[in-house]
């Protein structure tokens, strides 16, 4: 085990079928946690996961973006990162996603599959650094790529309310998680880590 890996000592962390036990250096052979299978074509979940050509022109996508940004949010608590994420959502123009923008005084939350992507992913960082409510967050298949775990792993060291983080089947290589191994240094709330890929 290397040095890196041995300073986060008691995360959990699920990649495959195998948990690694951090805290013993200990590994265990665990039920699949995520049964999603992998794209048709690799070449366009890649393209999409880097942020490829993925502009919204869809009317209707206009129509719930002006309606969204349009929602009264004056008296929503300052802790549930509502007014950042929308924020980032307006700057990077991409339309929110409605269940997240219900969900944030959540404790769990579950945006599994929601397509969410590169974007999505810079947009909830803006959300987390504020949001002190989630605890356990499955963004399980959204396609974030290196670029949106990076995005997602800056914002580890200022939150210390997620302990369980799901990251699985979001296209995350070396870089991703590299950058998820850096954030989880300065981060003491996060037990459990899934980056698990179904083949």
């Amino acid at each position: 085990m290397s040095p890196k890996i041995a300073s986060l000592s008691g995360l959990k962390i699920v990649i495959g079928a195998v948990s690694l036990l951090l805290a013993s250096g200990a590994t265990s052979s665990e039920p699949s946690l995520m049964d999603a299978d992998f794209p048709a074509s690799l070449d366009a979940a890649h393209a999409y996961a880097s942020g490829g050509d993925d502009d919204w022109s869809d009317l209707d996508s206009e129509t719930e973006m002006a309606e969204l940004l349009q929602f009264e949010i004056a008296d929503v608590a300052a802790d549930t990162g509502k007014r950042e994420y929308i924020a980032r959502c307006e700057e990077l123009r991409i339309v929110p996603v409605a269940m997240l923008i219900a969900k944030l005084e959540c404790e769990h939350i579950n945006l599994r599959h929601h397509g969410m992507g590169v974007k999505g992913a810079h947009a909830l960082a803006a959300a987390l650094e504020a949001n002190t409510h989630i605890k356990s967050f499955n963004l399980g298949d959204n396609w974030f790529g290196d670029e949106g775990a990076a995005a997602l792993a800056a914002v580890l060291p200022s939150n210390a309310t997620i302990t369980s983080l799901n990251l699985a089947e979001n296209r995350i290589g070396t870089h991703g998680v590299r950058a998820l191994c850096e954030g989880l240094k300065k981060n003491t709330a996060v037990c459990e880590l899934v980056l698990q890929v179904t083949a």
